[in-house]
């Protein structure tokens, strides 16, 4: 098990999930941006391993959430990881548009954890511009 694998799994997952077309559950339509919006903190957290949403959201996309957590499996199944190896696969979603913000943490089962940040849909990385003035991961 390597944890850059994981990480690519958490990020597929959270893509497809932000992405809003729901193709890895077959066709859901979901608003995950919505739905920050109508949180009085503006701050959504998935935990995609036991299919649970902080704070509570609507059934639909409770509903959606937990249909992910069942997708997962097989999904680790195809990238050559085993669901076992994951100890922590959570999604911090916030802010508004147009400055989306996912923060995607994993944590495999040796204890190593990482956290990364993406913005909008699709999920992408922030870049900035270095002092030679090439782009470059912020």
């Amino acid at each position: 098990m390597k944890h850059a694998v994981l990480t690519s799994v958490a990020h597929n997952l959270t893509d497809s999930f932000a992405g809003g077309a729901g193709f890895m559950i077959g066709v859901y339509a979901i608003d995950i941006w919505a739905a920050v919006a109508e949180t009085p903190s503006r701050q959504l957290d998935i935990d995609f391993l036991t299919g649970e949403c902080n704070p509570a959201t609507s059934d639909y996309l409770a509903r959606a959430v937990q249909l992910y957590a069942r997708a997962l499996p097989d999904l680790c199944r195809r990238q050559g990881v085993n669901i076992t190896d994951f100890a922590e696969l959570t999604a911090h979603f916030s802010g508004a548009p147009p400055l989306h913000r996912i923060e995607i943490t994993v944590t495999d089962r040796l204890g190593r954890t990482s956290n990364d940040a993406y913005f909008g849909a699709p999920l992408k990385r922030r870049k900035v511009l270095d002092v030679l003035g090439r782009l470059r991961p912020a």
